[in-house]
């Protein structure tokens, strides 16, 4: 042996521990490895599974959501359509209103006309009258 820090075995040590090749390898380590490794996998498999399970829920909630989101966009826009085509109403029945009223201030207008020279015209023989005298 050697005075170093690390104390290493020397070359006869280490062939002695060994094992010769012809002998049977303890396959309890081998077993335990695939073991491991088949433990390894399932624990993939499952972290897959719910890998995919979890996209399929965020999926599924993101169409919930689009779908909520849209049916409150229709009812909004469903709200404002009745509200433009109470307004129109509103206009016309206005607009309605308005050709009524110009027609009656025509009616007015014309009617007092109208008297204005029904009256004339029966005072006319006493206004020629006045004249002539």
């Amino acid at each position: 042996m050697s005075n170093n820090i690390v104390d290493f075995p020397d070359k006869d040590e280490f062939q002695a521990r060994k094992l010769p090749e012809n002998d049977k390898i303890d396959l309890k380590e081998d077993e335990g490895m695939d073991k491991f490794d088949i433990l390894f996998k399932e624990l993939k498999d499952d972290m897959r599974e719910r890998e995919e399970r979890s996209e399929k829920r965020y999926q599924e909630q993101k169409e919930l959501l689009a779908n909520s989101v849209e049916k409150q966009l229709d009812s909004h826009f469903n709200s404002i359509d009745d509200q433009f085509n109470s307004l129109e109403k509103s206009v016309a029945n206005n607009r309605e209103e308005v050709i009524k009223t110009k027609y009656s201030v025509w009616l007015v207008i014309v009617g007092t006309i109208g008297t204005i020279i029904v009256a004339v015209i029966n005072q006319l023989p006493n206004i020629i009258d006045a004249f002539t005298k």
